[in-house]
């Protein structure tokens, strides 16, 4: 068995993509709209930022205490809001979700603050979409279809 190297150079990949119901937003669609959003496989590079996330988190956490001096709770809690950082203690595998959510999300597309609202009032929802995410990168992108070379050109018809 031989690997294609230079087909697989060659080849054209895109993201596998997927809708995904969410049920508990329903209220967010307009009406006759499915409740649904569409999401994507990740990167390898996505997938590394998304791993690295609650480390980002817990050290982004640990400055802004550093900085605000650790007697002055108010102060932390304060400049923690402002940078958009909980000052709660977020779980790895909730950080690890909501970097998935926003970079995953293709319609709507996501920030991160808007992931996190989403699995803090639907986390059924989160967590689907993000298994979803996470499913998409598992199977790894398809090769996509090759571009026709040009428009073709209608034939005459014969003279008689």
């Amino acid at each position: 068995m031989a690997f294609d190297k230079k087909k697989f150079g060659k080849a054209k990949f895109e993201s596998r993509t997927a809708q995904v119901d969410v049920p508990a937003l329903k209220d967010f669609f307009e009406e006759g709209d499915k409740p649904e959003f569409k999401v994507r496989g990740l990167t390898g590079e996505e997938m590394a930022r998304v791993n690295e996330a609650a480390d980002k988190n817990k050290n982004l956490l640990a400055i802004v205490a550093a900085l605000a001096g650790q007697n002055q709770n108010e102060k932390v809690a304060a400049l923690q809001e402002s940078l958009g950082l909980s000052h709660e203690n977020v779980p790895s595998d909730l950080a690890r979700r909501i970097e998935m959510l926003a970079i995953g999300s293709v319609d709507p597309e996501l920030d991160v603050q808007m992931a996190a609202r989403i699995f803090k009032v639907a986390p059924v929802d989160g967590y689907a979409l993000s298994n979803r995410i996470t499913t998409l990168s598992g199977q790894g992108m398809m090769v996509g279809e090759p571009k026709a070379s040009g428009k073709t050109k209608a034939s005459k018809q014969p003279s008689t």
